[in-house]
Formats: C-alpha cells, structure tokens, sequence
C-alpha cells in the first residue's frame, strides 16, 4: 500500500472511531448545569458537572439528577435507598435508627418505610433546598442519571 492510501485510510479510521466515541458519550453521559443553590457548598449555581445517564445502581450519598413531582429538574444527594427506614421528628431525621448529621426538619412527625425502587433525597444546603423532606420519597422511574 502506498504512502498516500494508508494516510488515507488511517484519516478514515480515525473518523470512524472519534465517531464511535463521540456517539458513546453521548449516549452514556451527560452535561447538567447546577440552578440555585440548594446544593451548596459542595455544588455552586451554575456549575457545570459530569453525570452518568441510566445509572445501574444508586447508593447512599450518590449525588443524583431526576425529576421531581412539579416535572422540574433536580440535583440531591441519597441519604436512603429501598429498603431503609427514614424517621422525620424533633427537628431531625434518622435513617435505621441512626441521626444524619444537622439535617434541619420542622415539619409533622413522618416515617417511610422506603419501598422497592424508592429513594430518599435532600439537598446539601439543607436550610434552603426543598427536597423529600417535603414531597416524600422519589422513585427509581424518575432518576435521570448519577453525578460523577
């Protein structure tokens, strides 16, 4: 093969494959732009982060983007997962018997017993985040892809 056909076919190949992982990207991760700060300090308004789409699996302090009951998007980070017992009483929560930190909450005494596929979310910035502290537990469904 001559000099001009292998710098030829070496052009079309490295297409193809920028292609290839360009296409891959695309589909497997996205780009999510934080809005508000609810996730402060970890995550600023307007920060620009990496996020894995259609995660297989979702743990305890993942960082997750979904859509909440009013179809808006969201970031929060898990603090339960199914199975786990979340208790919200006397200005705190506790997940299997066990406080979350300074996690502020004002609201009627509630216990979840969280179901398959249900997750239970707050913001970082739990002062100013709505979060499932008010609208309960989300489901698996609405999860749209994984903080990396």
């Amino acid at each position: 093969m001559c000099a001009k056909n292998r710098k030829t076919v070496i052009s079309i190949v490295s297409f193809i494959l920028c292609a290839a992982f360009l296409w891959v990207m695309h589909m497997n991760f996205g780009i999510v732009i934080v809005q508000g700060n609810s996730m402060m300090p970890y995550f600023h308004d307007n920060q620009v982060l990496l996020s894995v789409r259609n995660p297989d699996a979702i743990f305890k302090n993942n960082v997750i983007v979904f859509c909440d009951y009013e179809q808006e998007t969201c970031i929060k980070r898990v603090i339960a997962v199914p199975g786990d017992t979340v208790v919200l009483k006397n200005n705190k929560i506790e997940v299997n018997g066990y406080g979350i930190g300074d996690i502020g909450y004002d609201g009627e005494n509630k216990t979840y017993q969280l179901g398959e596929n249900e997750y239970f979310v707050v913001g970082d910035n739990w002062r100013n985040s709505c979060d499932s502290r008010t609208y309960g537990p989300i489901h698996a469904d609405q999860i749209q892809s994984r903080i990396i």
